[in-house]
């Protein structure tokens, strides 16, 4: 009789051992997906504060970029070393059409300069 609840007892503490295996790799799994979502979420808050940062500064420089009327688009110019910037869409805008490329470099050339290249 005490060998079958000896036996019986074992059979209770090794089930218990299996139990707390079961449980702390079921806790380990929750917690590491925690994590990854944290992870996530602290590198999209990171993405955006950079992109606030960096919205409107100049690549070269730094500075601040303001946006400038040249010709029929809006382009952006360093307030500080007064390089002038396209994003896709104004390049596109700018070199779609091959007849408006001349008036366009002459008014560019008028805002970078200060004088107009008409003859």
């Amino acid at each position: 009789m005490a060998n079958g609840l000896i036996e019986f007892r074992e059979k209770v503490m090794d089930l218990s051992f299996a139990n707390a295996r079961l449980e702390k790799a079921y806790f380990y799994k929750v917690n590491q997906d925690l994590i990854k979502a944290l992870h996530a979420r602290d590198e999209e808050k990171l993405e955006q504060e950079n992109q606030q940062l960096h919205w409107m500064k100049c690549p070269k420089c730094g500075h601040d970029l303001k946006q400038t009327q040249v010709s029929s688009m809006v382009v952006e110019r360093c307030t500080s070393c007064e390089g002038v910037f396209f994003d896709k869409d104004e390049w596109t805008q700018l070199f779609g059409e091959p007849e408006s490329h001349e008036s366009f470099i002459d008014t560019l050339h008028s805002l970078l300069v200060g004088d107009s290249k008409r003859a």
